[in-house]
């Protein structure tokens, strides 16, 4: 008979020292000079003495506190006289560099980022990055601080001809925008771009762009050249003393654009795999031998594949004709992508695709990687609909991801958890790398908010294996006064659906709340019972409450249109159509300092999008807490941050 295993129950609390919590004088601490290298990362070795606390060592190390938990686990529940600890080391030659000191800029590298891929973004050699980054890898770590080099980012200014056939050479003066300059020069924002390829960062008072003088000069040839501002080429970072680069426009600014005065129609592109040729084959040609009859139905059928596709582009259209209706003139051209890589850089390659305003689309990760790349390098707005990897929009800033991250995901039901402090925090999860790291998310983003909130000193937060004594730990981690908040951040089903069993049984004996996922409501071998019972809540991107108006007229519109009912990609269809369409119209094809002054009605969520890093792209933070109640009903008890609060607090700063 095979013994089995136990493993140990895994509890830890978590408490922060906070400065002026014990009136007794602290002893002077000496910086350690000891230091060790352990998996490739620099620690400083510093021996716990008598009187000394993780806030006077974090304060002589200029380490936060967290970091120092997250390195040491045995900190958690107090520190002890003689125990070392690892303190993360930041060397004075990696501290971040001005733009005008050394001939170097100093690059965080982001998640998905490479040697290659930064080399192409800074237009530098990658064997000039390693020559500054001895020992560097092609695999590099995310926080890393890579140096690039400075004398091929920033050449020295030459000046301006003083004679040019093509472009006049405009010095920005405060207040000017794109839209202003565009009718000035009477050039269409886009042309202005394409002459400017470092207008990524923004229009800056005191430098010289180019205007073009006669509006869509651009040749083949041109249109894939870089455009240089005098001092900066694309993808550099500005100079130091540039305000904000990210910064919001007034809303005096944004509002200045109006769409009626351009005169003609916005070119928008849907990249969707509507698989046209399984669903519509052919006729044949060759005639029937006599007698026998054709195998071909008579009516096509539709692939189930193909379903949700169609319902997204019939949601679409519903968007454009709603809008059409207010003045806004939509040239929508609609590809198949049949999810086939070659057959997308085909489109992208045609006449008729330079023209594009905006592209929404593909829903493929492999097809995203070519459309970025190509969206970049034109300066298009890009909407990808389902994908939800961070690598796609950290270093392309024109694309916009509208389902979000499972890290996003994370840090809202966090931010959520964290309004209930003084209770019993209880996270489970597998021995597995994505449930550790998601894990260790939740409680990274659960200590940053319960320290803004000045309320570390009241947390108790404890972690549980899941093995065959799970029920036996859970009891022991339970509290029978605090509410217990389970935290459960795993999308593997059949794990899932053991837990919400046992969690069930325990909520006879237990105050239980459970943190759950957004894919679990999809599980069809759930027993939705068991949610109510548990008081579910999860984070959620989208939902649908057939209680509100927008939803009711989208409803009616379509049903009677289609003759049907439409699924959730229906509605995604026409909210990511409406919300970007209007947008433009609103703000023209540059607004992405202006989304937060956006104001519209959606079905299925209050859109937020967020800048991601310094050199990436937005991604949706408009997520809502849904929970599951006792008495079987389902609501949404917090919604995304109203924008247009963050816009006025942006503006005001």
């Amino acid at each position: 008979m095979k013994s089995r295993i136990f493993f140990p129950l895994v509890i830890s609390l978590f408490l922060f020292d906070l400065p002026g919590t014990f009136a007794q004088e602290s002893p002077v601490i000496t910086r350690s000079k000891d230091k060790v290298v352990i998996e490739g990362k620099v620690y400083y070795i510093h021996v716990v003495r008598k009187g000394e606390t993780l806030y006077s060592i974090s304060r002589v190390y200029n380490v936060p506190q967290m970091d120092i938990l997250i390195e040491n686990p045995s900190a958690h529940t107090g520190l002890q006289v003689d125990q070392v600890l690892k303190i993360p080391y930041v060397p004075e030659s990696e501290r971040p560099v001005t733009a005008d000191s050394g001939e170097y800029i100093l690059h965080r590298v982001e998640q998905g980022q490479t040697l290659f891929s930064l080399s192409q973004f800074y237009q530098v050699k990658i064997d000039e990055i390693v020559a500054l980054n001895p020992g560097v890898d092609e695999v590099l770590r995310i926080g890393d601080n890579i140096r690039i080099p400075r004398k091929s980012i920033t050449p020295q200014r030459a000046g301006f001809p003083q004679e040019d056939d093509r472009f006049h050479h405009h010095k920005v003066e405060k207040g000017e925008t794109l839209y202003s300059l565009s009718q000035r020069y009477n050039v269409p924002m886009r042309d202005i771009r394409r002459a400017n390829r470092a207008l990524i960062w923004g229009l800056k008072a005191g430098e010289f762009i180019r205007i073009p003088k006669t509006p869509g000069f651009f040749d083949e040839e041109d249109d894939r050249a870089p455009y240089y501002l005098a001092d900066t080429i694309p993808g550099a970072k500005p100079p130091a003393d540039t305000p904000d680069y990210y910064e919001l426009l007034p809303e005096a600014a944004c509002r200045e654009f109006n769409y009626f005065a351009q005169g003609r129609p916005y070119n928008v592109a849907l990249f969707i795999p509507l698989f046209l040729e399984s669903n519509f084959p052919r006729e044949d040609t060759e005639p029937l031998p006599p007698g026998q009859r054709s195998a071909r139905p008579a009516t096509p059928q539709i692939l189930p594949a193909s379903l949700p596709y169609i319902e997204f582009y019939e949601g679409a259209r519903l968007a454009v004709d709603s809008l059409k209706k207010t003045g806004l003139s939509v040239n929508l051209f609609v590809y198949d992508s049949n999810r086939n890589v070659d057959k997308v850089r085909q489109i992208l390659n045609s006449r008729e695709f330079r023209e594009i305003d905006l592209i929404v689309g593909p829903f493929f990760p492999e097809e995203v990687a070519v459309v970025s790349e190509y969206a970049l390098q034109r300066m298009i707005p890009l909407v990808t609909p389902v994908t939800t990897r961070r690598d796609f929009i950290s270093a392309n800033p024109y694309l916009y991801q509208v389902t979000p991250s499972v890290s996003a995901e994370i840090e809202n039901a966090s931010l959520f958890a964290s309004g209930f402090p003084g209770n019993n925090f209880v996270i489970v999860f597998r021995d597995e790398i994505e449930e550790r790291q998601n894990a260790q998310r939740m409680k990274n983003y659960l200590f940053r908010h319960f320290t803004m909130k000045n309320e570390l000193n009241q947390v108790v937060l404890k972690e549980i294996i899941y093995n065959d004594s799970l029920v036996i730990n859970l009891e022991q981690a339970m509290s029978r006064t605090d509410e217990n908040f389970v935290i459960v951040m795993s999308k593997n089903q059949a794990y899932i659906s053991d837990m919400v069993n046992r969690l069930n049984i325990l909520s006879t004996q237990f105050p239980l709340t459970v943190i759950g996922m957004y894919d679990w409501q999809r599980y069809v071998n759930l027993d939705v019972e068991y949610f109510h019972n548990l008081r579910l809540h999860y984070s959620a991107p989208f939902h649908i409450d057939y209680k509100r108006l927008e939803v009711k007229q989208f409803l009616s519109t379509f049903r009677k249109i289609y003759k049907a009912e439409p699924g959730d990609y229906g509605f995604l269809g026409f909210d990511i159509f409406y919300y970007f369409l209007s947008a433009m119209k609103s703000f023209g094809t540059d607004f992405r300092t202006c989304l937060p002054y956006l104001q519209v009605n959606l079905t299925l969520s209050d859109f937020l999008f967020i800048k991601i890093s310094e050199f990436g792209g937005f991604e949706n933070h408009g997520l809502s807490i849904i929970r599951y109640n006792k008495d079987f009903s389902v609501e949404r008890v917090n919604g995304p941050v109203d924008q247009r609060k963050i816009a006025r607090q942006n503006s005001n700063q």
